[in-house]
């Protein structure tokens, strides 16, 4: 089966999706990084503690999704981005959702329980698996 050509505005379409997707990818290793912030500002870690996580998260998870959310073609992101259910199916324009189905339904069959809706998709804590 041939893949459908891809339109400037859907394509723009996907690429705010991706955009959706790494925000949400990044807003979840933040969150990591807030609680260091708290822990420190309750005095259960150090100033040097506190450095070297954010440290860790510079060089770490902020650079790996920096580095894939600008290097990485937007299909590919779409693809990546649902099967880790950081986006849903139904979250590709109408028009599209043919094209990705493939990889949803090889990860979740349309009647399984165990397919991820967006409220309880989260992004990983400590890297981004592809």
């Amino acid at each position: 089966m041939g893949r459908p050509d891809i339109t400037k505005r859907e394509m723009k379409e996907l690429r705010a999706l991706a955009g959706e997707a790494y925000r949400r990818e990044l807003d979840g290793a933040l969150r990591d990084i807030a609680s260091a912030f708290t822990e420190w500002e309750a005095g259960k870690l150090d100033g040097f503690t506190l450095s070297d996580r954010i440290h860790e998260f510079h060089n770490g998870i902020a650079r790996e999704l920096w580095r894939n959310y600008n290097y990485v073609p937007t299909t590919g992101l779409i693809y990546s981005a649902l099967a880790r259910g950081v986006l849903t199916l139904d979250e590709i324009p109408a028009a599209l959702q043919e094209r990705f189905r493939d990889v949803s339904q090889a990860l979740w069959p349309t009647d399984s329980a165990e397919a991820p809706r967006r409220d309880e998709a989260s992004p990983p804590r400590s890297g981004v698996d592809h």
